[in-house]
């Protein structure tokens, strides 16, 4: 979506002039990506966009909580680097909540 959104803006820039940045560096600057510990496309999107805009749910205290979700994080998320599981799990957080 992101990829498209550029390549809009790239090809008929006229339609929206007052854009200065392409819609990618907006998204990556403003935007957050909630993953849930079982998604199985948050290696994908770390490649494409990056692991330092991406938090993480557990879904606590809601009734669809499942069980270890922590450990079933750990267990999904194999294709992610030590340094993107901290990001993802402990640093993102920080940033965005302020803590």
């Amino acid at each position: 979506w992101l990829d498209r959104l550029d390549e809009h803006v790239e090809r008929r820039h006229r339609l929206a002039p007052w854009l200065t940045q392409r819609p990618s560096d907006y998204f990556r600057r403003q935007c957050w990506i909630s993953c849930d510990p079982d998604d199985r496309l948050v290696a994908t999107v770390v490649e494409h966009v990056g692991d330092d805009r991406l938090v993480w749910a557990s879904d606590y205290p809601h009734l669809d909580a499942r069980e270890g979700p922590l450990k079933k994080f750990y267990a999904t998320q194999t294709g992610l680097s030590e340094e993107s599981r901290r990001s993802i799990l402990h640093d993102n957080p920080r940033r965005l909540y302020g803590v």
